[in-house]
């Protein structure tokens, strides 16, 4: 795979490597966008099937790129509902235990906050490791705490690209009873991600970082486990069988959707935004998620190659995903550090006081490469 840089509207004087903040849209999507925005213009034009209609395209195409069946996936408007619905469909207990990450990412941490407050469950964080062995820390807690009902991970940390092997946690914990909830927002779309293979509970992923799709949607696998016995966040209209129906919607159909599209949101039906993630949808499926993860990977190992002479390194490959870099300067990141970059048009992150975020897609060629390692040397020099 090459550099697709002229698929997208990035003037040629800005290196933009922060997808972990924001993904691009293309030139498709942004057109997709706009006529999804202008629909509302007259909405004589819209039908009671155009509710149902891409949403279920949306849910079709996103199944596809995780390796499962449609029938488990329903739309969510952001993260923390994905959590919020997978907590209200679990039940814990105060002699329970909920696991997370330390520093996880905050729509993925409230949600156990207040669920261990109002239960009494204990909240258990997985200190850093400081060998960066997130797997090999999380296991060794599971092993030594029988009380753990529920783990709720990132796929890959926010931070700094720190990588879990999912696979290795589901099988180590499959005769456990614990459940395993996944925050794919930072893997999903550029990191290949097989349902079959991880197994878990819930996977939620927001649509706007990796998957280049627009704010306030996103989507959450649901296990069939809790398909006929779970309940959704809200109960709206459309939620029912026969709510394809107006003329009968004051005979309140008790029937739900089947499988996970009783969870949807309510406004699922966003004529504004499904158009574009569709659109989203169906590039990082032509691209192919393996040739977009690989990409990504040549540019990151330039970048390391390049900026291992200036004292700045990377989790170590290992422990680190591919498409995601945490580059760990010797002292704290100086606080002025990233506005330099952005006064020269380069766009990064720092979260966290030692490691500089960089997460490039395929909009970046070796000009934009050349220009991160300037500016990095030209602030240094100062």
């Amino acid at each position: 795979m090459n550099s697709q840089r002229e698929m997208f509207h990035i003037p040629r004087d800005i290196a933009y490597l922060n997808t972990a903040y924001f993904g691009c849209f293309t030139n498709k999507t942004t057109e997709e966008a706009i006529k999804g925005a202008k629909i509302k213009s007259n909405p004589w034009n819209i039908t009671i099937p155009d509710f149902f209609k891409e949403a279920d395209i949306a849910r079709n195409l996103f199944a596809k790129l995780i390796n499962t069946e449609s029938n488990n996936i329903a739309l969510i408007p952001s993260a923390s509902y994905g959590f919020a619905l997978a907590a209200k469909n679990i039940t814990i207990s105060k002699t329970d235990t909920i696991m997370i990450l330390s520093e996880q990412f905050p729509s993925n941490y409230y949600v156990w906050e207040e669920i261990s407050k109002d239960t009494g469950a204990t909240l258990s964080i997985v200190p850093r490791p400081e060998d960066d062995d997130w797997t090999t820390n999380i296991i060794n807690q599971i092993d030594n705490d029988k009380s753990i009902k529920v783990i709720s991970l990132e796929n890959i940390h926010w931070t700094d690209g720190g990588m879990i092997d999912l696979k290795t946690i589901s099988n180590h914990i499959k005769d456990k009873n614990i459940k395993l909830l996944i925050d794919g927002t930072q893997s999903v779309g550029a990191f290949p991600t097989d349902i079959k293979e991880i197994n878990p509970d819930f996977l939620i992923v927001s649509g706007y970082k990796w998957l280049l799709g627009p704010y306030n949607l996103g989507f959450c696998y649901i296990s069939p486990d809790y398909h006929e016995s779970g309940s959704p966040l809200e109960y709206w209209w459309g939620g029912r069988v026969g709510s394809d129906n107006v003329t009968s919607l004051t005979n309140y159909p008790q029937e739900f959707l089947p499988g996970a599209s009783k969870f949807d949101f309510a406004h699922k039906g966003n004529f504004h935004l499904l158009p574009p993630m569709i659109k989203a949808l169906e590039q990082l499926l032509e691209w192919g998620i393996d040739n977009i993860y690989e990409y990504i990977n040549s540019v990151n190992n330039k970048i390391i190659d390049s900026v291992s002479s200036l004292g700045i390194i990377p989790i170590e490959k290992q422990y680190r995903a591919k498409h995601y870099l945490g580059l760990r300067f010797p002292r704290e990141i100086p606080k002025d550090f990233t506005q330099y970059l952005a006064d020269n048009d380069v766009h990064v992150s720092v979260r966290g006081k030692n490691s500089v975020r960089v997460t490039p897609h395929v909009w970046v060629d070796d000009n934009d490469i050349d220009k991160f390692i300037d500016s990095i040397k030209s602030y240094l020099s100062k």
